[in-house]
């Protein structure tokens, strides 16, 4: 039987093991991160650790919206739109791997482009379904059009 506040309860208990396993992989990469010529504009490290928790519980909480909204069956759409979130989160942990773990600038800005496109996607899908739920991913596109575009200056400092 469906139980909307254990499937909240679920969704909120997995972004935060998320938010875990991309800080556990991102925390020890910081020195070599400080190493780096960062632009004026690149926000200190425990700015961005912040913007990403934030970002990590409005997913959470924009997949619990659509997982409740009452206009969609869990059918085949329903699964497709939690896929999406999933590669979406899967998407994030390959960006976060070349970038901090690979130190490839190059390959992690195709892969911030990928994580770019499968926002926009999920955003159009849930548009349909529940437009609260395509809202609350707004902070997290945007976050990540800045996060390509500084991924790119850094590159460019770091030859």
């Amino acid at each position: 039987m469906y139980n909307p506040q254990l499937a909240r309860s679920f969704i909120f208990y997995i972004a935060t093991l998320l938010f875990l396993g991309v800080g556990a992989m991102t925390t020890p990469q910081l020195a070599w991160y400080n190493t780096l010529t960062l632009p004026v504009f690149a926000p200190a490290p425990m700015i961005i650790a912040a913007i990403w928790c934030v970002l990590f519980y409005l997913t959470a909480y924009s997949l619990a919206t659509f997982w409740s909204a009452k206009e969609i069956a869990h059918g085949t759409s329903f699964a497709f739109i939690v896929k999406l979130y999933l590669a979406n989160a899967a998407l994030i942990v390959v960006w976060n791997w070349l970038f901090f773990g690979m130190h490839l600038l190059s390959a992690a800005a195709i892969a911030a482009v990928a994580v770019l496109l499968s926002i926009l996607v999920l955003m159009i899908c849930l548009w349909h379904v529940s437009k609260k739920a395509a809202v609350l991913l707004a902070p997290y596109i945007v976050w990540i059009m800045f996060a390509l575009y500084l991924n790119h200056v850094i590159s460019i400092l770091n030859p």
